[in-house]
């Protein structure tokens, strides 16, 4: 059997969980689960977030979109906010 180590999450949550110690020392088995993992990663780049914030300025574009607007093709879409 593997020899294997006591983690606590690095998200925060304070669960502990048993890895394999090869593991521990590849840097791996840092986090409970992939949502902790998730949320450990989303704190610390806000790259959901930003994601979040450019699809909703997409679609406000898009919703302001009329067949004429089609013929303006990208200089519509800079005065959006949207390169």
């Amino acid at each position: 059997m593997a020899s294997m180590t006591t983690i606590t999450c690095k998200c925060g949550c304070n669960r502990t969980k048993e890895v394999r110690t090869s593991d521990v020392k590849r840097g791996w088995g840092k986090f409970y689960s992939k949502s902790c993992k998730a949320r450990h990663q989303e704190q610390r780049t806000g790259q959901h977030k930003a994601f979040q914030r450019r699809q909703a300025n997409r679609q406000n574009c898009q919703d302001d979109f009329h067949d004429a607007d089609f013929e303006y093709g990208l200089d519509y879409l800079s005065e959006c906010g949207d390169k």
